[in-house]
């Protein structure tokens, strides 16, 4: 060994040798030079001119290639700072890769014609180039990022030729705004275009087969990528990479495809909002009702507001009324929003909504908001106004308004005070100041008016009073006659200039100051001809009228109650860009909609012509309100409506009526990709309430592509209507074209809230003569039918491409509620003789000649009637129901005669709507037609309410109204007001109505003059003075049992107003106890009380109520129906019993009456809660009820007692008795009386009362009856129905005659058996021998899994022995030992589209995802096969199961599915009958499943037993089932050979009950062996078992163990307090277990959430390691390290969702290499943490393969592989490697490895590609990784050049070491202390028959012999040369079997170390008296030389006494 001294002074030589090394060489810049290929092919310099800056490469052949370290650079590079130009001359072939890079003045290249190539990078970062024409347009090849980040150019124009654009090519060129690619480009190379953010469209022609990955990558939904052809033909054209389009919009020939979700569904606690996103008005949209909130201390990010990903680009926000809140940080720091709508139902503003959006000019926060949250409008401005709808004083009263200190930053505040002003857009305004005129402009969208004036002096001046006046800019707008005088005052400085902004609140801008006036637009004034009456209407007379209604009306002045009329046709042609009258606001509402009559008379609108598919909401009209008239408009042929949805010609949405409108135009919705295809068009109206008397001839289209959540493409379109509630006489003669939901006439018809005031849902007198296109879901005249249809008929075609089609209707739901009256639903007296054509790929149409699909026929006929149509063809009348006589088919001829007129005539109509039918002519084919309807009116006619004197009027018993007035009452004056059907009167009429003769009948008169009802009304006064006139009285209080009695208006009642008689003084009644409070059960409560409804006789009297000492003034009530009530309190007063109250009423002083008593008794009964008997097979009438006092019980006649189970109401005061008594808690039967017995419920208290129920005794004849089977341990179940009957003793059951039976038989190799139960087919002993077959031999796989299920064993202990990475950081290689593999999108989100975790079987992997069964590779993550299974799975989190070659899943509704592992093919489902959420694992042993499924906290769910059996059948029937109370959750069952043992919840909410179970079963039968409930929370993790035990966590926060027994006992209970809930499976290992546990809040990051080490020697917490999220799900554990500690891995179940590891040793108390993250330490290291695209929550549990690669899935939607890093390719064997002409390789043969940093080798020949490498030689290239966000794919590269790289092994002769990166790592022998010995292999690796140079190095340089052992066993030494450096190099030739041995020198025991007995072995040897073998022969030569001698001991001896240090 060297010495210290010696190591010191090697230092300092090193030291002094580096420092001289690492000087500068000074060198002059050379200005020409060679600068040919290396390879000598080419003759090629180069020049440089300073006078010109230009640089010019000359000569022929190809350039030289360059880098970018300091020795790699091109010649010329010191002048990159210089050179403008570059010439590259004629006859140059290749430019060099990195020639020209970072050249920021270059500005010019000329590039020669013979160029063929131009190599990687060369021009990247060329900064001031600006285009790209001096490309050649010959095809050349390029390497990567040739011109990547040249941001000077401004269009990428690709030469014409070129046919490949290669990779990052044009990358990174930042400022392009436009790329032009030609048509002969057929590829475009991954990142070609990358981060090209400023391009807007990009065409990507024909031509083009191959996109690379990243092509577009960073491109954003801003920017568009076009093809000409449609998606299907592109995308079996074009080869697509990964993340080719980035977040680019793609436009496939005009369908436009988004990269992510533009619009959803936001959901907090239990309200919904739903968003979207326009991307063309850049419009966000927020619309719903209710609160629209977020849970305080959530962390935002796009998972929880997915809108957010819009932020930076949205302009205009907007929130619909109905909204009450607007959450958190909504829109925070949106840049470039410009405007914001909020709702006048607003009342919170959230914190930090509106922060950082500085580019809004002003919002108005309405008179609704009362809460403005912390930094709502933080950073805002000055030059932003935020106006608040209120008083300046209402704003600054805390009573009013709470706002956070630093709600606003700098904003400007005002308030609305002033008057409204209503001026014209662009009106002027005059200001006359005290200092001077100011004239201003009115902006309405701004909603501000801006002054200016020329100022001459800048001086400061006060603004004080300020009168206005208007002159509108076109002279059309008057002068308000209101205008008020606006007030300002404040100092304002400002310097002059021409114009000047005034700005209220000292706000200043620069040099300007602007004072803004808000206002509400209220009215603009257009003048019309006429007044606006009936008689004298406002006249339309041309299209400037038009334009003025629709300013007028928009401005705020709906037209209510006037009238207009147009007086001629009016030509549009003018009016280019019409705003409808009444525009609808985004959301399809109106602030204004027109609410008058329009009479068009009949006269025509011309070219009204509009194309805008980004507008919705449009036609003539926006939106007509609900009294408004739109009559007699006429569109001609030369109208054209194009518009995005609710488009209809003469109205978008008329919540009013349309009468005698014809369209003659075209009417198109166009949809919107991606958003619901809800289209709403029609000819007339898109969505209507009444139509009546209106036609459609031209044709009417909504886009059946629309996109979005429906397969049926647009929807809801006809040609009168897409949507209305009653059309009456509607012809429809033009073509209908749409998606679905699509009618001649109407696409829906909706009765949705109809009553009798409101009638809907009623189509009667229509007809469609046009032809009708759909999808699917189309009629004749009605898509989808909800309501009634009469009079109708079609004479035109319906075709669908799928199917449900009708010739009338295409779904009728006919048991809707049409006119508020059932028997109105359906469709009657209506024909068809058209033509009905559906898909001819439809193997079972849904299609009708009348109706395609009905649901809710009424059997009895009132859904269906006197419905006809042509006899022709083979459809039904209906295509899925039998119509029967409702429907007849009928030849033509006879249709078209006179009795068939006739016949239809003699219809009684339901809707009171039909019309008269008449004989057609020549062009109806003399088919029977409607008449003309006249206007619809209501006729409702219903008297709803009615007061006299200001009280209401009360009810009789037949439903009269009737009233009690006091004595003193005038009956010839008695004040009376109605309430009415709308639009009907009454007589007589509100107002005083005498009734002093009696009783008044009041006709209520519907609008149509003919329908009318009368109710009689009584009014009478008290018959004297005396006591009341008028009483109700209830019994109520807050305690009651019944819920239902739980209000003072349906209490308990004691005297109902119909029976109280003024002279009557005494009362009484009788309620049950569960209706009062007796027994002083509820003293306390306020409403606990007599409620009283009194009014008395006389004016002025008083009355007392009085209840024992208890006593109050009872005060008279107005309303004697209402609510409000006076009370008094009984409390603890109230008894079982009679129980009494009175009420004294006392005239008032000097009063007519006397003082009257009124007595009233109530009587209060006991009742029983519960009666049950424990006998089975009872079947009772009717369900126990307190109230219910007889009852029908049938009894078995085996039964001969009942033992019956009773619950009184009251807890205590009562006694319950048995008639007959009961007998040792048995009611004996044979004691009955006429088959009856009772049970008595009676009160203890002296005077109590009792209650007694009767049951009724019927007895059943009964046999018993055993079933048996052939087959050992078969499971037989018998049901009644669909109820599981059980066995008594000994399996027998005693079964009823009176029923069915049916029994089910399982078997383990049985198929099962399932048959009836008949008392005949019992043999003698009463058995019945079942005789089950064997299942059908099928042979399966046997697979190797060397991960099979969940926890990767049968144990459910996640252990591998398998090196697995933990993202440590090598300190040599700065490199992770974790690399990403791959991560796959198998899936979506984390419910019904989620993929689960994986298991390997057979070298696959296994998972589901969606509805799909996955076979996937886990090299790639590539989808390998596919299976569908029978649905979907519950979130997805548990894997599959493996076993004896079957995969088995378990699915939602309590499914399991088995398929072949080999085919995927099915195998059985099993269905369980209680259904449930199948979220627990599968366990699988010795052929059996056991599973269980979930039915909420407290439902039933079973555990069940199946056999894994194929027994023929595709059902499955459990073997045996377990049903369990709140069921089973994660909850997955640990099997041995003879039990199963699982866990429950604890069948309740929470977790601190302690009723969960674990369950111990005979794994075979079912029987419970054993079972415990001392377990706090639901047991929600897998049973592990180790050493004996099971261990398992419960969401209450515990670890628990159990012994478990050999016979199947529990005992040895053993709890660990975690401090948190888990739901984690315990890994346990070493007397260690490691589990997640939660913190205080589930879902609140880093919140007390970690991972818990236990010590099972002390049942205690070890340590834990804090976590970002809960580790919700379960650890896996590597044991292969080298120090003997283990690693444990568990996922965070909180965005982004890492991957954590803990390294832990025996009797570790504390963490190691804990981290800090976001303030918390003591964190779990991190091994990976998903970003992008993969980062989301993570419900999974990893698991390992065989090469130590770590796999996951979370919320992305992703799997996800971690590998232990790629360090190097090894070529095992080499392939045969072919070049094809078109440059791509072929390979066959040979084996490539990838070596990984665990040392193990990875198989990846099947994965490589082949490539030309620099140096002309080919390479193999691995490829890995992903690239989706800001990940990158990982590389591999190794050279063929040469022979294979031979496996040779290197070691101290007894192990061999281990190699990474090419060293080989060993100790020189089997003590620890041996030094470290390295070799250092070839760099082109190790070659046989070659020459091998090699070096060698030893810890503290330990001198060592070299060997090469050969294949023979003999030996040989190699000489070592040692290099300055210290390096000991070697050279060997090596042979197939020879080995590499480094050994100690001196060393001969091979201990590696040189000790004392080292020099006696060698002393003995020399003398001969020792024989060594093997290497330690040259180990003992220590002195040199071929033999052992004396020399050799005397240096080994002083080696070991420290006296010499050998040398090498």
């Amino acid at each position: 060994m060297r010495s210290n001294k010696a190591h010191r002074l090697l230092a300092l030589l090193l030291t002094f040798v580096m420092t001289f090394s690492l000087l500068p060489t000074v060198t002059w810049a050379a200005t020409s030079g060679d600068c040919s290929a290396d390879d000598g092919s080419s003759s090629v310099t180069w020049s440089y001119d300073a006078n010109t800056t230009t640089l010019t490469i000359s000569g022929t052949g190809a350039m030289a290639d360059y880098g970018t370290t300091t020795s790699a650079r091109a010649p010329w590079y010191s002048q990159r700072g210089t050179v403008t130009k570059i010439t590259v001359s004629e006859g140059v072939t290749r430019i060099g890769a990195f020639a020209f890079n970072s050249y920021a003045k270059l500005t010019s290249v000329s590039l020669p014609t013979t160029l063929e190539s131009i190599g990687d990078s060369a021009f990247i970062s060329c900064t001031s180039l600006t285009d790209t024409n001096f490309l050649p347009s010959t095809d050349i090849s390029m390497g990567d990022s040739v011109f990547a980040a040249c941001t000077g150019i401004a269009v990428i124009a690709i030469p014409d030729g070129w046919t490949k654009i290669d990779a990052g090519a044009f990358a990174s060129i930042t400022q392009a705004t436009a790329i032009a690619i030609p048509s002969t480009v057929k590829e475009i190379g991954a990142a070609a275009f990358k981060s090209c953010t400023k391009v807007a469209t990009v065409s990507i022609p024909d031509s083009v087969t191959k996109i690379g990955n990243d092509a577009f990558a960073d491109w954003t939904i801003e920017q568009n990528l076009c093809f000409d052809k449609d998606k299907d033909d592109v995308l079996s054209a074009v080869t697509f990479g990964d993340g080719w389009n980035g977040n680019a919009l793609i436009d496939y020939n005009g369908e436009r495809v988004y990269p992510f979700a533009f619009n959803g569904t936001y959901t907090y606690e239990e309200n919904s909002v739903n968003w979207a996103y326009d991307l063309d008005t850049k419009t966000l949209s927020f619309i719903g009702t209710g609160a629209f909130d977020i849970a305080a201390g959530t962390t935002i990010t796009e998972e929880v507001y997915p809108w957010l990903r819009f932020t930076a680009y949205v302009e205009h926000v907007v929130f619909s009324d109905g909204l009450t809140s607007i959450p958190d940080s909504v829109i925070s720091n949106a840049t470039k929003l410009r405007t914001v709508k909020l709702p006048s139902t607003l009342v919170t503003v959230g914190a930090g909504a509106f922060k950082g959006c500085t580019a809004v000019s002003w919002i108005s926060l309405p008179s609704s908001v009362r809460t403005i949250g912390v930094s709502a409008f933080a950073n805002w401005t000055v030059a932003q106004i935020i106006n608040i709808e209120m008083s300046a004083e209402d704003f600054a009263n805390k009573d009013v308004m709470w706002y956070a200190s630093d709600w606003n930053a700098k904003a400007v505040v005002t308030y609305l005070e002033g008057p409204d002003i209503a001026w014209a857009n662009n009106a002027v305004i005059t200001l006359d100041t005290d200092q001077g005129i100011f004239t201003g402009v009115v902006d309405l969208e701004a909603r501000t008016v801006t002054f200016s004036r020329d100022m001459s002096n800048p001086a400061p001046f006060t603004l004080t009073q300020v009168t206005a006046s208007v002159t509108g800019a076109d002279g059309s707008a008057e002068v308000p006659d209101n205008l008020e005088m606006v007030t300002y005052s404040g100092k304002v400085k400002f310097r002059g200039t021409d114009q000047i902004t005034l700005v209220p609140a000292n706000g200043t801008n620069g040099d300007r100051i602007s004072l803004i006036v808000f206002f509400q637009i209220t009215w603009i004034r257009y003048t019309f001809s006429g007044k606006g009456t009936e008689k004298s209407p406002y006249l339309i007379k041309n299209a400037n009228d038009l334009v003025g209604l629709a300013a007028v009306v928009n401005a705020g002045n709906t037209m209510a109650g006037k009238y207009l009329r147009q007086t001629a046709d009016i030509d549009m042609t003018g009016v280019p860009d019409w705003t409808p009258i009444a525009k609808a606001t985004t959301s399809g509402s109106s602030r204004n909609p027109f609410s008058g009559t329009y009479d068009g008379r009949g006269h025509r609108i011309k070219n009204f012509v509009y194309n805008n598919a980004e507008t919705s909401y449009f036609g003539l009209f926006g939106v007509l309100g609900e009294s408004s008239v739109v009559k007699s408009i006429v569109l001609d042929e030369s109208c054209s409506i194009t518009a995005k949805s609710y488009v209809g010609g003469i109205a978008a949405r008329s919540f009013g009526r349309i009468e005698d409108c014809v369209n003659y135009g075209k009417v198109t919705a166009t949809g919107t990709a991606g958003q619901v295809p809800t289209l709403m068009v029609g000819g007339i109206v898109g969505n209507g309430k009444v139509l009546t008397n209106c036609a459609n001839y031209g044709d009417v289209t909504g886009n059946p592509n629309a996109s979005g959540f429906s397969s049926d493409g647009g929807t809801n379109v006809g040609g009168i209507a897409g949507n209305a509630r009653i059309l009456v006489n509607c012809r429809n003669y033009g073509a209908v074209i749409g998606g679905g939901l699509v009618g001649g006439v109407v696409g829906q018809v909706s009765d949705h809230q109809s009553t009798l005031e409101n009638p809907m849902g009623v189509v009667s007198g229509c007809a469609n003569y046009g032809t009708v296109n759909a999808r699917e879901k189309a009629g004749g005249l009605v898509g989808l039918l909800g309501g009634i249809m009469e009079d109708c008929y079609n004479q035109g075609t319906v075709k669908v491409e799928k199917t449900t089609v009708g010739g009338l209707v295409g779904i009728a739901n006919t048991n809707r509620n049409a006119n508020g009256r059932g028997d109105m639903a359906g469709v009657f007296n209506s024909y068809h003789t058209g033509s009905v054509q559906y898909g001819s790929e439809e193997a079972e149409p849904v299609a009708g000649h009348l109706i395609g699909s009905a649901t809710g026929v009424d059997v009895n006929g009132k859904s269906l009637g006197n419905l006809y149509y042509q006899e022709v063809g083979i459809l039904p009348a209906i295509g899925n129901y039998d119509a029967g006589d409702y429907a007849t088919a009928m030849p033509l001829t006879a249709m078209q005669a006179q009795e068939f007129v006739d016949k239809l005539n003699g219809y009684a109509n339901i809707s009171l709507y039909g019309v008269t039918w008449t004989q057609g002519d020549s062009e109806s084919q003399n088919l029977p037609v409607c008449g003309s309807f006249e206007t619809l009116k209501d006729y409702a006619c219903d008297l709803t309410g009615l007061t006299v004197n200001d009280s209401a009027a009360l009810l009789d018993k037949n439903g009269n109204y009737y009233f009690v007035l006091p004595y003193d009452a005038d009956l010839a004056k008695v004040t009376v007001a109605t309430t009415v059907s709308p639009r009907a009167t009454v007589t007589p009429a509100d107002g005083a109505v005498d009734f002093s003769n009696g009783r008044v009948d009041f006709v209520v008169t519907a609008e149509d003059g003919t329908h009318s009802k009368t109710y009689p009304v009584t009014v009478t006064k008290a018959a004297s003075p005396n006591g009341l006139s008028m009483l109700r009285l209830n019994s109520w209080c807050n305690g009651s049992v019944d819920p239902s009695k739980n209000n003072g208006y349906d209490g308990a009642v004691l005297v109902d107003p119909n029976d109280f008689k003024q002279d009557t003084t005494s009362y009484s009644s009788t309620q049950y106890d569960l209706h009062v409070v007796p027994l002083g059960l509820d003293n306390t409560g306020t409403n606990s009380s007599y409620r009283f409804w009194a009014i008395p006789a006389e004016t002025g009297a008083t009355m007392t109520a009085a209840i024992g000492e208890t006593t109050k003034t009872i005060n008279p009530v107005t309303d004697m129906m209402g609510e409000s009530a006076e009370y008094i309190q009984y409390g603890s007063l109230l008894k079982l019993g009679e129980n009494t109250l009175t009420l004294t009423v006392t005239p008032p002083t000097g009063g007519n009456g006397k003082e009257t008593v009124y007595t009233f008794k109530l009587t209060v009964l006991p009742t029983l809660k519960t009666v049950t008997f424990a006998e089975g097979g009872l079947e009772q009438d009717q369900a126990f009820a307190p109230e219910t006092l007889d009852y029908t019980l049938k009894v078995p006649d085996s039964v001969t007692a009942l033992t019956p189970t009773v619950a009184a109401t009251l807890s205590d005061g009562v006694t319950v008795t048995y008639s007959p008594e009961l007998e040792n808690g048995k009611l004996p039967l044979d004691k009955l009386e006429n088959g009856k017995f009772t049970i008595t419920v009676s009160g203890t208290e002296a005077g109590a009362t009792s209650t007694t129920y009767t049951y009724t005794v019927e007895t059943i004849g009964t046999y018993d009856a055993k079933i048996t089977t052939n087959a050992t341990g078969a499971q037989v179940r018998v049901y009644q129905g669909d109820t599981l009957v059980t066995p008594g003793k000994n399996g027998v059951y005693s079964l009823r005659t009176d029923k069915s039976y049916r029994y089910v038989a399982v078997a383990k190799g049985y198929v099962t058996k399932t048959g009836t139960i008949t008392q005949s087919a019992l043999n003698k002993a009463g058995e019945l021998t079942v005789t089950l077959s064997a299942v059908p031999a099928i042979s399966l796989p046997d697979y190797a899994a060397s991960w099979p299920n969940f926890r990767g064993n049968d144990q459910n202990m996640a252990i591998t022995k398998v090196k697995t990475p933990t993202g440590q950081i090598d300190a040599e290689t700065e490199s992770s030992d974790v690399e990403l593999l791959w991560a796959s999108a198998s899936g979506s989100g984390y419910d019904s589209g989620a993929v689960g975790s994986p298991i390997f079987v057979g070298g696959y992997m296994y998972a589901y995802a969606g509805t799909r069964l996955l076979k996937l590779d886990p090299a790639t993550g590539a989808t390998v096969a596919y299976a569908n299974m029978a649905s979907n799975s519950d979130f997805a989190i548990i894997p599959p199961t493996y076993a004896d070659g079957m995969i088995f899943v378990a699915l939602k509704e309590g499914r399991v599915q088995a398929f072949r592992a080999d085919t995927l093919e099915s195998l059985w489902v099993y269905q369980d009958p209680l259904k449930g959420q199948s979220n627990s694992p599968i366990t699988y042993s010795d052929g059996y499943v056991y599973v269980g499924f979930w039915n909420g906290e407290s439902g039933d769910a079973n555990f069940v037993c199946l056999t894994a059996d194929y027994e023929g059948t595709s059902t499955k029937e459990a073997l045996w089932r377990y049903t369990s109370k709140g069921g089973f959750y994660w909850a997955g069952a640990y099997a041995n050979d003879k039990y199963v043992v699982v866990g429950t919840d604890d069948g309740q909410s929470g977790y601190t009950s302690q009723t969960a179970k674990l369950v111990v079963f005979d794994k075979f039968t079912g029987e419970i062996v054993d079972s415990k409930t001392d377990y706090t929370g639901d047991i929600r993790s897998n049973i592990a078992y180790a050493d004996g035990r099971v261990y398992f966590t419960s969401k209450g926060g515990y670890f628990y163990s159990e012994v478990l027994g050999d016979n199947g006992k529990l005992s040895g209970s053993q709890a660990i307090n975690l401090g948190g809930m888990s739901t984690s499976t315990p890994v346990v290992y070493n007397n260690r277990a490691y589990v997640g546990v939660s913190g205080d809040g589930q879902f609140t990051a880093y919140s007390g959430h970690h991972i818990a080490v236990l010590d099972l020697n002390s049942w205690s917490v070890a340590y834990t390691a804090a976590t970002q999220g809960y580790p919700q799900t379960s650890g896996l554990l590597s044991t292969n390290t080298e120090d003997g500690s283990v690693n444990v891995y568990f996922m965070d179940n909180y965005t982004p969702g890492v991957m954590r590891v803990i390294n832990d040793s025996a009797n570790q108390t504390s963490l190691k290499g804990g981290i800090t993250e976001n303030g918390k330490s003591n964190c779990a290291p991190v091994v990976f943490k998903p970003e992008g695209p993969l980062a989301q929550y993570c419900i999974s549990s990893p698991v390992v393969d065989e090469y130590g690669t770590l796999y996951f899935k979370n919320d992305s939607g992703n799997l996800i592989a971690l590998t232990s890093a790629v360090k190097e390719l090894v070529v095992k064997e080499m392939p045969e490697v072919t070049k094809g002409d078109d440059g791509d390789y072929t390979a066959e043969g040979g084996k490539i490895v990838a070596l990984l940093a665990n040392s193990m080798e990875r198989d990846v020949t099947k994965l490589v590609t082949y490539r030309d490498a620099a140096d002309g030689s080919v390479e193999a290239v691995y490829t890995y990784g992903t690239n989706v966000g800001n990940y990158t794919l990982s590389t591999k590269a190794v050279s063929l050049t040469g022979a294979s790289e031979s496996d040779i092994k290197i070691g101290n002769g007894s192990v061999d070491g281990t190699t990474v990166d090419g060293v080989t790592t060993f100790k020189a022998g089997t003590s620890a202390d041996a030094p470290e010995i390295k070799v250092t292999a070839p760099a082109a690796g190790w070659k046989l028959g070659e020459s091998n140079a090699f070096t060698v190095a030893s810890e503290n340089d330990a001198a060592c012999v070299v060997l090469v052992k050969k294949a023979d066993g003999t030996y040989q030494k190699l000489t070592a040369t040692t290099g300055e450096n210290g390096t000991h190099s070697f050279t060997a030739t090596l042979a197939e079997g020879d080995e590499i041995v480094v050994a100690l020198k001196g060393d001969v025991d091979g201990n590696g170390e040189i000790d004392i007995a080292d020099a006696m072995q060698t002393k003995a040897a020399s003398l001969g008296t020792l024989t060594l073998e093997g290497q330690y022969v040259y180990c003992a030569m220590a002195a040199g030389g071929t033999e052992i001698d004396i020399a050799d001991a005397m240096q080994v001896k002083a080696a070991s006494l420290g006296t010499l240090d050998l040398t090498w």
